[in-house]
């Protein structure tokens, strides 16, 4: 493991980009021809409504076929936690809804199906490129960035008036990590001060805060590439998906209020140190030592 140190956090000792081994699966070697049939089964059972799902627009019956699917996958629950409501209140008031931006960890394909649950209104995904430019990602551009594992897949350009009456969903890492931390931001300060005094143009108040997605079964997060068939396998293989969601709130424009509030309570570690070319090259040496 010497040789991933260099791809590690230093204070915290995170690899960020380490893939997370199906221990389960690794200790139940009898259950896998179970796990396969499982598998074959949800895929059959699924794929209708995912081809429906590509070819209706978004309306009322695509929501009921997402949810669907998501069922037939096993996307049983999910937690919502926010800062400063007790666990016990009802947290539904709370949800994103439109005018509001969000900064959102980034772990896998999942994150944009479980962003939907949660959503009181329509929204837009941004993930930055390689200058730190926000681009626009519709669902399946979604799936292949979270998938290719680094900036192979790009977004749109996008207008501001895409965004009016919008929940904005920015993923300002802007690569996959294995959600044990929060890796350095592609995104710049510059270009989000850039966005966000463009974004204030309709004279609306735009509340900004953080979500810290948290998946489970950990080893569906995905942060070196995954073709399409082997995640499918991986997703469909498993009893259940659940997330736990946490919602911070920050006090301020600049990204630096944005990292403090992932990290809010010790929720979420910030690394350092690591970044989308170090994740390239750690790439290279994982895939290498096989």
């Amino acid at each position: 493991m010497e040789k991933y140190t260099k791809f590690s956090d230093k204070a915290t000792g995170i690899s960020p980009f380490m893939p997370i081994p199906n221990n389960n699966g690794s200790r139940s070697p009898a259950l896998i021809p179970l796990k396969v049939l499982v598998s074959i089964a949800r895929t059959i059972g699924s794929m209708p409504f995912i081809i429906l799902l590509a070819l209706i627009p978004i309306n009322g019956i695509q929501s009921l076929l997402l949810r669907a699917v998501l069922f037939i996958c096993g996307l049983l629950s999910y937690e919502v936690n926010i800062q400063g409501v007790k666990r016990a209140k009802d947290t539904t008031g709370f949800l994103p809804v439109k005018n509001e931006v969000y900064f959102v960890n980034f772990t896998s394909m999942m994150d944009y199906f479980i962003l939907w649950l949660i959503s009181k209104d329509s929204f837009v995904v941004l993930i930055p490129d390689v200058s730190g430019k926000l681009t626009k990602f519709n669902t399946l551009s979604f799936i292949s960035r979270a998938l290719c594992g680094d900036d192979s897949i790009t977004g749109s350009e996008f207008t501001f008036n895409e965004l009016t009456n919008k929940i904005v969903y920015i993923f300002p890492e802007g690569t996959t990590s294995n959600g044990k931390s929060i890796v350095p931001f592609t995104l710049t300060e510059t270009q989000w001060k850039s966005f966000y005094t463009d974004l204030c143009q309709d004279k609306k108040t735009h509340k900004i805060k953080t979500i810290f997605l948290k998946l489970y079964p950990s080893h569906l997060t995905t942060p070196l590439n995954l073709n399409t068939l082997q995640y499918l396998h991986r997703l469909l293989s498993e009893p259940s998906i659940n997330y736990k969601i946490r919602v911070n709130f920050v006090e301020d424009q600049t990204l630096l209020k944005v990292k403090n509030a992932f990290a809010y309570n010790g929720k979420a570690k910030i690394v350092q140190g690591v970044d989308l070319n170090s994740k390239k090259e750690f790439a290279k040496v994982f895939r290498g030592r096989r």
